[in-house]
């Protein structure tokens, strides 16, 4: 049997983005469940604990209304789960969303754009990479996974 390296979340409303992720973490050897809501996350976050959780801030819900934010989602699952790393991939990065996500214990954030170009390029080895530290380190890689998101795209 194959070790696990992490138990992730992602909660992520377009599917292909979900997809995508999910399938580049389970070829690197994470256990991964998704959710495509807020609501959703919250109820696997209250199942199950994860070592890693990649939550979208905007989220929809299935008839395309807006839900719940990531943000919003985060507070429900921190009353019970205060150990989870959690990373908020953004479309919609502002000074606004990067002080909620602080007030939450957000590890860190990225912008959706250069994960969907990593993965659409199959140079998700940033990442990998941030989850891995997620894991294991009390310091944000921020800079260097924005870094090489950007470079790797660009090969």
């Amino acid at each position: 049997m194959e070790d696990i390296k992490a138990k992730v979340l992602v909660c992520d409303d377009d599917k292909n983005m979900r997809d995508s992720i999910r399938d580049n973490l389970e070829d690197d050897g994470y256990a991964v469940t998704e959710a495509s809501t807020g609501p959703g996350a919250v109820a696997a976050a209250l199942k199950e604990s994860f070592d890693v959780i990649l939550m979208d801030y905007k989220l929809t819900d299935p008839s395309g209304k807006e839900s719940m934010t990531g943000i919003e989602a985060i507070k429900q699952i921190r009353v019970k789960d205060t150990e989870s790393q959690i990373l908020m991939l953004t479309g919609h990065a502002s000074l606004d969303i990067a002080v909620q996500s602080i007030q939450e214990s957000v590890y860190d954030f990225i912008q959706s754009y250069f994960v969907r170009k990593a993965l659409r390029t199959g140079s998700t080895h940033a990442l990998i990479f941030l989850i891995s530290w997620a894991r294991i380190s009390g310091e944000s890689p921020h800079n260097y996974v924005t870094l090489s998101l950007t470079q790797e795209t660009r090969d």
